[in-house]
């Protein structure tokens, strides 16, 4: 909101703010404090997809693995919610809602999750050491820009620049037979960001290149059933963003501030997991 504010400062549209304010009884001095509104937004949606897969098993030691995982599309539907509590004076705060043009109202949104193909391999090098590795392309250039519809409102579209581009992630790993109760894990792994330049890399969504190490074991504790534990570290190489809001307060017709976000984002991530497998 401040910056909503002050994009509008010397415009018509100012003009007819504070007299609106005045009429109301409201004190416009509380505009030199106001601080950011509040939108909220909520949605859901099945789909449905589908998994093909071929395992070659080359010699007893060796097995080679094909598969692809489809594309899937959701129409997510849900509701916003829009705050704006944003000054100590409650007529001001009413009148800046009723010319934001944003009214709490259904959200539409379509998204195409992008399908993927992976080729791995396993080879059991003894009776203690296996090696295996993966490596998987996703089609990620189909979730192209984010645009979030409230229908039934005058407001237009918000968009979420992405323009994602195409990933490849590589894995590999191996495993130690420790003793017929206890498998040893370990791997490394390498995953592209789909995000394609610092001016697309969205403060909601700062992603970056990653390293992903992970160590774990299995624990057979009978014939059919059996526990895996492991440790996943996974760190993202440092993002810088200059990310631009292409609407503005002064542009009719969509929804968002024009703000530009800049910044460097540091993410590091720790992962803990607990499975267990039981074969009938």
């Amino acid at each position: 909101m401040p910056g909503s504010i002050a994009a509008l400062t010397g415009t018509p549209a100012a003009t007819a703010l504070l007299r609106a304010i005045v009429a109301s009884g409201g004190n416009p001095a509380a505009l030199a404090s106001v601080k950011d509104g509040h939108g909220s937004m909520n949605g859901e949606d099945w789909g449905y997809g589908w998994n093909l897969g071929y395992l070659f098993q080359l010699d007893p030691d060796t097995r080679l693995g094909l598969s692809y995982r489809s594309a899937i599309s959701h129409k997510l539907k849900g509701s916003a919610v829009w705050d704006f509590n944003v000054t100590t004076d409650p007529l001001v705060n009413k009148i800046i809602a009723a010319n934001s043009a944003k009214n709490n109202s259904a959200v539409l949104l379509d998204i195409h999750a992008p399908e993927s193909f992976s080729i791995s391999g396993f080879r059991q090098i003894d009776t203690k050491w296996a090696v295996m590795g993966d490596a998987t392309w996703t089609r990620t250039s189909r979730l192209k820009n984010l645009n979030i519809q409230f229908p039934g409102t005058v407001q237009g579209d918000e968009v979420i620049l992405q323009n994602w581009k195409n990933t490849w992630r590589f894995s590999a790993g191996a495993s130690y037979k420790l003793d017929e109760k206890f498998t040893l894990r370990g791997g490394l792994a390498y995953d592209q960001s789909p995000v394609a330049g610092t001016t697309l890399r969205h403060p909601a969504l700062p992603d970056a290149d990653r390293l992903q190490l992970s160590l774990g074991t299995n624990w057979k504790l009978n014939g059919n059933s059996s526990v895996d534990l492991a440790y996943s570290y996974l760190h993202f190489q440092d993002a810088d963003g200059s990310y631009k809001n292409s609407c503005s307060p002064l542009i009719g017709g969509c929804t968002g501030n024009g703000e530009l976000t800049k910044g460097t984002w540091q993410t590091r991530l720790n992962m803990i997991s607990v499975a267990y497998n039981y074969k009938f």
